[in-house]
């Protein structure tokens, strides 16, 4: 009942604060009113009820209030250039996707129209069963071979594209997180430097 109460003393001298009491933000707008109704950022619904209800010059203390939100909240807002840099990533990840898709669609296209549509489904047979025929090696082997572990790792890549032919695939995280850094790169410039100078 007290934050209603404080909505109504509050609604002439501080619109948006009354408006955000009772809200999402009702905790952040109840400290910021506390601290400069009653000096205490931690005070109560009920004590800063009491407070308004006490001295004279609370209209200036609630608007100060009310300002010193609103400049929080503008300054938690992402700069216009950090919106700006995640659009650009964005849209560099959608083009990237576009153009696996299209990779993708043509290569399905080819196997389609191609006279030995049997030799890709051949070999992804083929990689699938050496894969997982590699793991089981390796799994009832008591000692480590490093060859079955090289060629687990060639079978592996292998299968992961086929899957990728098969039944869609992102584009790699390396590719994307490599052009990423490029990019950050180019617009940090030089104050993003860590460390010394």
């Amino acid at each position: 009942m007290s934050l209603e109460n404080i909505k109504t003393k509050i609604a002439a001298d501080a619109p948006v604060l009354s408006a955000l009491l009772g809200g999402a933000m009702s905790a952040t707008a109840l400290e910021a009113l506390g601290r400069s109704v009653a000096g205490d950022a931690e005070a109560t619904a009920d004590e800063v009820d009491k407070a308004l209800d006490g001295a004279t010059g609370q209209t200036a203390k609630v608007q100060s209030a009310e300002t010193e939100l609103l400049n929080a909240l503008a300054q938690a807002a992402p700069a216009p250039e950090a919106v700006e840099d995640f659009g650009k990533r964005l849209d560099t990840l959608v083009s990237l996707e576009q153009t696996a898709a299209k990779d993708r669609e043509g290569a399905r296209v080819r196997q389609l129209q191609a006279k030995d549509w049997w030799t890709n489904p051949l070999l992804a047979i083929l990689v699938t069963l050496g894969f997982f025929g590699v793991i089981a090696h390796a799994l009832t082997t008591p000692t480590s071979n490093p060859l079955a572990q090289t060629l687990l790792g060639v079978l592996g890549t292998a299968w992961i594209s086929i899957i990728g032919f098969y039944f869609g695939s992102s584009v790699g995280s390396k590719e994307k997180t490599a052009i990423l850094a490029s990019e950050h790169a180019a617009n940090a410039g030089p104050s993003s430097t860590i460390g010394p100078r």
